[in-house]
């Protein structure tokens, strides 16, 4: 049965609005918020180091439930449903289909300790995750490596029903316990013909003589309930949540797109596996189906993601010999980047491999202190992998979870992952992290005053990409014969804007902010200077003091995601057939031309070369490596 409380006289009246911490700019909608956070607490309460699986089970249109199989489920609550000043907006008829949607973990410890307790557990006492699933809100005692913090996670589930209800059944790994409790989440509100104030909160289950409203565990009850919403679970230990009269806006294609874009890392690291059914549609994401899903839904969820996901196998298989580590920072003081924890020997390295397209791997170590606690040696990793196409936007995942709204700023043309798993960096970071896990504040109650230089640190984290390839851009500064011009393609040049008759303006009192930083484009090179010409392209000096030299050149038309000298077909175009043409002016000497490739002698600071025939309606990549004459024919 459903029981709501009457407020006694003197009681605040309180309007829940923890459902608010998740209506932001960096959460697409309720699908989205619904697959962070419940996918956070089933990993939080993994069992062993089995992977967690989680079925979505979607019924609506056709499949929702006739309102007869639910109206004596809800005849006590309908009353409260259709009460005004509840806070509903679309409040569900009792006449109406009833669609909704299944959430079940295994693999999980399901929600242990006391049900019977009807106050939080003291400091120290073991944890009861019963209580704080249905009768706690901003309580939690995760910590550490937890993924959640603020204990308004489980806020997701009535926020996602027009009724602003949901009912868990669990059963737990440790007494094989099965229990079944339903909570209703409004406001305080008045029902006809009834005296005084309802509190927020109803409860579904058997009310005790003080009050408390305790979970069912009536075998005839429960196979009604899982025969009603069609639950897979039986005796395997996890928490199956059901949620009435579903959100229209949740859809397949919404927890589809959630489930690759926030946890395609997990499932790539064997954690995690998702089933979603909805319909005559299904899904099923490991590690070994997920390339094959991207490509199926890619209607869905479009290209990005296949991208990103490539990246993050790549990382999944990085091994710590192949990691490229940085220095240690001074532990007496805040963490700053800084030209001096790259050697040049990494530097070499690191460019070498972004210039053939490559991935790299490199560790960051950093320091955390806890006040008056000594200090912990940690670190994080950062993978970089050029891709024309990218939007230069970092990716940042603590154990598991994407931190989506970051102001961090972007690196042009490469793909970048900034991932933390290391204990003791992911438990500062996730202790600044607001209740949608979408930021790192440096002002948050959980963090304020709780690190030395633990802000510094957020910034040291955010930046990292940049900061890593600004570093790698000052040191491409210098000239260096073995160095790429062009890692990337060609921009478009933009005319030159018609002055217009007026005052002369004056400058502006604020500086602009400074451009993203990339890995060095054309013109940016002492020695040359790529430009693009109509159909093509063309070579130039701009140092006039080494010659003579060796000119190594290399271009292919740009792709959607690769390296685009990889993806070079000699069906695209051949340097040494037309409608291609070469032409070398000034003091130089054409050498081999094959495929996509050419070599030239140059002697004199008069030189250009001009290559064009290219399609005009396709976008052109161009490598150039300047060598030394002298040893220009061992390399060629």
């Amino acid at each position: 049965m459903w029981c709501f409380r009457k407020k006694s006289s003197g009681e605040k009246i309180r309007n829940p609005i923890q459902g608010e911490f998740f209506a932001t700019d960096a959460i697409a909608g309720p699908a989205q918020a619904l697959v962070r956070e419940s996918f956070q607490n089933s990993l939080d309460a993994r069992l062993g180091e089995q992977p967690v699986r989680i079925r979505l089970r979607l019924a609506d249109a056709s499949e929702a439930l006739p309102a007869s199989s639910v109206k004596a489920l809800f005849a006590d609550a309908i009353p409260h449903f259709r009460a005004e000043g509840n806070g509903l907006r679309d409040a569900p008829s009792p006449d109406a289909p009833c669609p909704y949607l299944v959430v079940e973990d295994f693999g999980t410890t399901g929600l242990t300790g006391d049900p019977t307790e009807a106050d939080p557990p003291e400091i120290g006492a073991r944890k009861n995750a019963f209580y704080l699933f249905f009768r706690a809100e901003g309580l939690s005692e995760k910590s550490g490596t937890r993924l959640g913090r603020w204990g308004v996670g489980k806020f997701v589930f009535p926020r996602s029903s027009r009724a602003s209800t949901h009912f868990g059944l669990t059963v737990r790994h440790d007494d094989g316990r099965c229990l079944l409790l339903g909570a209703v989440t409004l406001k305080a509100h008045r029902v006809p013909n009834e005296d005084g104030i309802f509190t927020p909160d109803g409860m579904y289950g058997s009310q005790r003589a003080d009050g408390l409203v305790l979970p069912m565990e009536s075998e005839t009850a429960l196979a009604e309930f899982r025969r009603t919403f069609h639950l897979s679970r039986l005796n395997e230990p996890g928490l199956s949540v059901v949620i009435p009269w579903v959100d229209p806006d949740i859809s397949f294609n919404s927890l589809l797109t959630a489930t690759i874009n926030d946890y395609f890392f997990p499932i790539l690291n064997r954690r995690l596996i998702v089933e979603i059914r909805a319909g005559g549609l299904t899904a099923r994401l490991d590690h070994s189906t997920l390339d094959h899903s991207l490509e199926k839904w890619k209607s869905v969820i479009g290209d990005r993601p296949a991208a990103t996901v490539s990246l993050a196998r790549f990382a999944s298989r990085v091994t710590d010999a192949e990691r490229i580590v940085l220095a240690d920072q001074n532990m007496a003081q805040a963490p700053k980047w800084s030209d001096a924890l790259v050697s040049p020997e990494q530097l070499e390295l690191i460019k070498t491999k972004l210039a053939e397209g490559e991935g790299i791997s490199v560790r960051v170590p950093v320091n955390v202190r806890l006040k008056s606690h000594p200090d912990q040696r940690s670190h994080f990793d950062i993978y970089l992998k050029p891709d024309a196409a990218a939007d230069g936007r970092p990716v940042f995942i603590r154990q598991g979870i994407i931190i989506s709204d970051l102001k961090a700023k972007r690196a042009r043309e490469l793909r970048s992952l900034v991932i933390i798993e290391d204990e003791p960096i992911a438990a500062l970071l996730g202790d600044s992290e607001n209740p949608a896990h979408t930021q790192w504040q440096k002002d948050s109650s959980n963090f304020r005053g709780k690190y030395t230089f633990g802000p510094s640190v957020i910034d040291f984290v955010t930046q990292s990409v940049s900061e890593l390839v600004g570093i790698i851009n000052r040191s491409s500064s210098e000239q260096d014969t073995s160095l790429t011009v062009s890692f990337f393609s060609l921009p478009t040049p933009q005319p030159e804007p018609t002055p217009k008759p007026g005052p002369t303006p004056q400058p502006s009192p604020t500086p602009m902010p400074d451009p993203p930083p990339h890995i060095p484009e054309p013109g940016k090179n002492p020695r040359l200077q790529i430009q693009r010409t109509v159909g093509g392209f063309s070579v130039r000096p701009i140092d006039h003091e080494r010659f003579p030299m060796r000119l190594h050149v290399q271009c292919a038309y740009l792709v959607e995601s690769g390296h685009p000298l990889k993806k070079w077909n000699a069906a695209d175009f051949t340097l040494q057939t037309a409608p291609v043409r070469i032409a070398l002016e000034g003091g130089g000497t054409l050498g081999d031309v094959r495929g996509n490739e050419l070599w030239a002698q140059i002697d004199r600071e008069d030189f250009a070369l001009n290559v064009d025939g290219f399609d005009t309606n396709r976008d052109i990549y161009v490598r150039a490596i300047v060598e030394e004459a002298g040893n220009g024919d061992s390399q060629a």
